[in-house]
């Protein structure tokens, strides 16, 4: 949401996180939608370089707006401390999403 209070150029690297209000409307706020529409249309206006966290996210937006940009992906670290030993069943009563 930065995008909107800086101007972006082509000089500079958006890291996109979802484009769920995007690609599945249905499941937000019609005014979440709405500014996620001026913010992507920004983005695809000025094509900055784009770095991506899933495959999925880059192959939606490129969908959306074309391959205009830059893009490339770059996976989060996956946190091993949530990491479950192979044989361990887990259950309800360990769980715990703080």
């Amino acid at each position: 949401m930065t995008v909107l209070g800086w101007h972006v150029t082509s000089h500079d690297a958006v890291l996109c996180h979802d484009l769920g209000p995007l690609t599945h409307p249905e499941l937000f706020a019609p005014s979440v939608t709405a500014l996620y529409e001026r913010v992507y249309a920004r983005i695809a206006e000025r094509q900055p370089r784009m770095a991506f966290v899933s495959r999925a996210s880059k192959v939606a937006f490129q969908r959306l707006y074309g391959t205009g940009s830059p893009a490339t992906v770059i996976y989060p670290p996956i946190r091993t401390a949530w990491r479950v030993a192979r044989n361990t069943p887990w259950t309800a009563s360990k769980a715990c999403f703080c």
